[in-house]
């Protein structure tokens, strides 16, 4: 099976404040010290999976508001 490799890179800082956020919801508190390579390791494995598995929902989400239109033919 040919793969195609998707990555993105984000902020440790906008990282670290939607887990605070997120966090907040559940009434927990964000540790001080987090390791960045453990973070970084488990989120992208996870991330991963989730896309994977929503990832038809994603696209139509992006069909919805007329993204990736020009990989279609037209009628």
């Amino acid at each position: 099976m040919e793969k195609i490799k998707i990555t993105f890179e984000i902020s440790k800082e906008d990282l670290l404040t939607a887990l605070k956020e997120v966090g907040r919801e559940f009434d927990l508190k964000l540790k001080k010290d987090i390791d960045s390579e453990e973070l970084e390791e488990t989120l992208s494995s996870d991330i991963s999976n989730y896309f994977d598995w929503s990832l038809t929902e994603f696209l139509e989400e992006g069909l919805n508001n007329d993204l990736y239109r020009e990989f279609y033919e037209e009628d």
